[in-house]
């Protein structure tokens, strides 16, 4: 079977669903809206996955999409798929929809639906849109699933439910660490790991503020920050402000086919994210074995039991996450290690990417069929 995989830009999300859709043995043409040469993920594409880019990187309002549609159909017709896969919603989805191509595989990103559908009536008339004309809706959690349904009646036949995942044999609990205790003399240290992009819905305005609350308890506290983003400034700011530096390293960005020696660094994960799905980044967390204390979310509290695998703070109250972190780092070595592998008895039964996708698999073969 033919497949177009149709996303926004090029990141590690993309680089896992390109490798197991061409590892089923099916044909796949990546049709990316951006340059993929601007995206987050730097490893080639998977051998025999052929490119198409449309090279529209500002697609800001519905607009933009109606504007890329002529280069969109012409690609489209020289992909020639069988199933057109497609997502975020309101952009790519909306977009597969407008080219009356069936069938359409319609793929969320959680935030897509959950955020980027009510920033105007506009984002909200195009994710509808998309959704109306999707053969199968494609979700990783169940509040994203209830957004979808909010905004158009699905058949429980149409949606296909499975959290993104991870390749667990990359996430092992034991292996190679990166050196960074070592490096930093932080041996001893309780040491938080944060690894989420520094952007307004991440919340690292909260990151920091709670570690800052958090540290002035318990002077063993360490934050290994990674990643980057469109609030480096302030970042930056925040920590000489407050003369954070020997308690707060800031790692860069880390691709995911290195992340795990960092994971095994830390004894906590640390998460503010005013909205996510399935996180990928919590479920490589707790692959890993960490204990996690992350914003209290409806995404989140499907893997996270407060007391079980870690704690939820409200989104946004810095004092209730630093009191999370405390209470954490109070806990001794022993008790971390056991939350840390009751996360990780949860990932492994819920988060196996290969057994995850087959769902997917299966859809594809149900609606081609069909077409």
């Amino acid at each position: 079977m033919r497949i177009t995989y149709f996303s926004r830009t090029y990141t590690a999300h993309d680089l896992r669903f390109l490798t197991g859709i061409r590892a089923h043995g099916h044909d796949v043409v990546f049709l990316c809206l951006g340059d993929p040469d601007f995206g987050w993920e730097k490893r080639p594409l998977p051998d025999g996955v052929e490119l198409l880019s449309l090279h529209r990187n500002a697609v800001h309002e519905p607009a933009d999409c109606l504007a890329a549609m002529p280069d969109f159909e012409k690609a489209l017709a020289r992909a020639r798929p069988d199933v057109l896969h497609a997502g975020p919603v309101p952009n790519c989805g909306f977009m597969a929809a407008l080219s009356g191509f069936r069938p359409l595989v319609l793929m969320s990103w959680g935030s897509d639906l959950l955020v980027e559908a009510d920033r105007s009536p506009a984002w909200q008339w195009a994710a509808t849109s998309a959704l109306r004309h999707a053969a199968v809706f494609q979700c990783d959690c169940d509040a994203v699933r209830a957004k979808a349904q909010s905004l158009q009646a699905l058949a429980p036949g149409q949606i296909v439910q499975f959290p993104w995942g991870i390749d667990l044999n990359a996430f092992p609990p034991s292996g190679a660490v990166a050196g960074v205790r070592e490096k930093l003399g932080w041996q001893e240290a309780v040491v938080v790991i944060s690894n989420r992009s520094w952007e307004p819905i991440y919340g690292i305005g909260t990151v920091l503020e709670s570690f800052r609350v958090a540290a002035r308890s318990d002077e063993r506290l360490r934050l290994l920050l990674l990643g980057h983003g469109s609030q480096t400034a302030l970042v930056q700011e925040f920590i000489s402000q407050h003369q954070l530096g020997s308690k707060i390293h800031l790692g860069g960005r880390v691709g995911n086919d290195q992340l795990a020696p960092y994971l095994r660094e830390a004894d906590l994960y640390l998460s503010c994210s005013h909205s996510d799905g399935a996180s990928i980044s919590l479920l490589e967390a707790m692959a890993v074995g960490l204990p996690c204390v992350v914003s209290d979310i409806p995404g989140n509290r499907e893997w996270i039991t407060p007391g079980v695998g870690g704690w939820l703070a409200p989104v946004g109250e810095a004092a209730a996450c630093a009191g999370a972190l405390a209470a954490a780092a109070a806990l001794a070595p022993v008790e971390r290690r056991r939350l840390g592998a009751d996360n990780r008895a949860v990932a492994v039964a819920r988060a196996d990417w290969p057994r995850n996708l087959g769902l997917l698999m299966d859809a594809y073969a149900r609606v081609g069929q069909k077409a």
